[in-house]
This record gives C-alpha cells, sequence and structure tokens, in this order.
C-alpha cells in the first residue's frame, strides 16, 4: 500500500482532489471507536462486517488534509 508506506495520498472527492497525510492507527480505542462507528453507518451492508474483522484492524489508517 503506497500510501501508508510514504505517508502521503490524493483525494478525489466531488471533483476535487485534496492532498492528505497517512497516518497508521495503532491506538486499540481509536480502533475500536472508529469500527463501532463503521458498523452503526453500515450496518444493512453484507460486507460491514469483514471490515471490521481483527486480521484487518492492523491496516486501519487516518487520513489529515495538508
Amino acid at each position: 500500500m503506497a500510501a501508508a508506506a510514504d505517508g502521503e495520498a490524493m483525494l478525489e472527492v466531488g471533483g476535487w482532489q485534496i492532498a492528505a497525510t497517512v497516518t497508521a492507527v495503532t491506538d486499540a480505542s481509536m480502533i475500536d471507536a472508529v469500527s463501532q462507528a463503521f458498523l452503526r453507518k453500515y450496518a444493512g451492508s453484507p460486507y460491514a462486517k469483514s471490515i471490521v474483522a481483527p486480521d484487518t484492524l492492523p491496516t486501519t489508517l487516518r487520513l489529515d488534509p495538508k
């Protein structure tokens, strides 16, 4: 994953390009909070639980605009 390796990403949102800094999230309580919010938002999706499976949680990233 290039973004995690070099700490940078370019997001495209609504026709806008936004440069972002990428940081790995290692705080367990933050990962849990993000996972719970994700599950609430996508409760109806059959894929939601696979996104927050224990083996995927270490890949959680934070994106901050530059």
